[in-house]
């Protein structure tokens, strides 16, 4: 028995890889090419589209428990056809050869971004299928449809092992393709400019959602589960980052009408940032604390080990 993990290279794919190894787990993954962040770890490598059914036939065996965590993120909402592609025919095309191949269990990543969340009042896990009607981004909606398309597929198979997952914004440690907040952290320890816009996330170290799924693969626990964590404002988020580097810096507050205007010029300030800021964030994470033994690190360890990677990383 192996875990077999698509988008192995990406935040939580590097970070969850490592997590596996470091348990003595047998690890398979698929990659379309081998760069810094797997390069040196002691896994069976895969070279390959994890949307070629030959391939996914080869490397998915019974008893297996695949991990699906690949996707396409373009957070300035452009080229459906890639987020068709990707993320809801590549998740079709996975847990077909998983289910026909007889792998033991499926771990979905979908996201917070795919919910229907209400305006006010605490988000829980879905109880039904998505209303994708709602959604207002390509991302939201692709990774909607391909939740929606596993949960059809265990209604018609009650013997595929499914469990879906939903983190929040992920950030820590081997950030290797740097996330929109991985490069707000790398322009601060580059010393630039400070921009705050009124708004907040639900911040969640990497290392917390692997714990979760490595748990969900362990325990055997089928449903979905929120992996989500504390709630802060984005000028929260900045002092703790000066705090950490020891900077007396000014952080400029934008109105939200400027930050608009300054998309074309910051490369994390996208329609889809602003919308996602303003949006309820108060998640129950009650159930993957009882079932998984979900456990939060403090966010200032978070922000500091997040600093550390980058600095070393980026700056040494």
């Amino acid at each position: 028995m192996a875990y077999v993990i698509t988008g192995a290279t990406g935040h939580i794919g590097n970070n969850l890889t490592r997590l596996l190894k470091e348990n003595d787990e047998q690890v398979r993954i698929i990659v379309r090419k081998i760069d810094e962040s797997v390069k040196d770890l002691d896994v069976e490598i895969i070279q390959g589209s994890f949307m070629d059914k030959d391939l996914l036939n080869d490397v998915i065996h019974p008893g297996d428990i695949v991990i699906h965590l690949a996707a396409y993120l373009d957070f300035h909402n452009r080229n459906w056809k890639m987020f068709e592609d990707v993320n809801i025919k590549g998740t079709m095309a996975v847990a077909e050869i998983s289910y026909k191949n007889k792998a033991r269990k499926f771990i979905f990543s979908s996201s917070t971004e795919a919910l229907n969340k209400p305006v006010t009042g605490t988000i829980i896990e879905p109880a039904s299928k998505i209303d994708t009607k709602k959604l207002k981004s390509y991302y939201s909606v692709s990774k909607a449809e391909a939740t929606n398309y596993l949960l059809d597929f265990k209604e018609k198979h009650s013997d595929f092992n499914l469990a879906i997952v939903y983190p929040g914004c992920v950030i820590g440690v081997n950030d290797y393709k740097p996330s929109q907040l991985g490069k707000v952290f790398i322009d601060c320890l580059k010393g630039k400019m400070e921009f705050s816009i009124y708004g907040h996330y639900s911040f969640v170290n990497v290392k917390d959602v692997c714990n979760a799924i490595y748990s969900i693969a362990k325990l055997d626990k089928r449903g979905s589960y929120l992996l989500t964590g504390e709630s802060h404002t984005i000028e929260e988020l900045y002092d703790a980052i000066n705090l950490e580097l020891k900077n007396d810096k000014k952080i400029h507050k934008v109105p939200l009408i400027l930050a608009y205007l300054s998309m074309p010029f910051v490369k994390y300030i996208t329609p889809f940032a602003l919308r996602v800021i303003r949006e309820n964030d108060d998640y129950r994470i009650d159930k993957a604390k009882a079932e998984l033994n979900y456990k939060l690190t403090d966010f200032n360890t978070t922000v500091k080990e997040t600093l550390s990677f980058f600095k070393d990383h980026y700056l040494s």
